[in-house]
């Protein structure tokens, strides 16, 4: 089933910009999924499976590395945001 995430990473940290710079180059170096980044969050689009596992070891890498409020959005279907 085709998917659309959309993320939000809050890093608690004052370092928070490096972070979550970190956090979207780790997330565009994955394959199989596509990516749109604005000013408020991160969409990702795919297969529901793999952005489930996708999303787990990314979540898990950053929670365990950092102190930050991670928030997902999750739907059925590619859904973007188009004016």
């Amino acid at each position: 089933m085709k998917a659309t995430f959309e993320i939000s990473l809050y890093p608690l940290d004052n370092s928070y910009k490096e972070i979550v710079l970190a956090f979207l180059h780790d997330l565009n170096q994955l394959s199989g999924i596509h990516i749109e980044t604005n000013g408020m969050s991160t969409q990702v689009f795919g297969e529901l499976d793999e952005l489930f596992s996708v999303m787990n070891n990314l979540a898990r890498k950053y929670l365990e590395q950092y102190h930050a409020v991670l928030v997902f959005k999750v739907a059925k279907g590619h859904l973007r945001y188009e004016p």
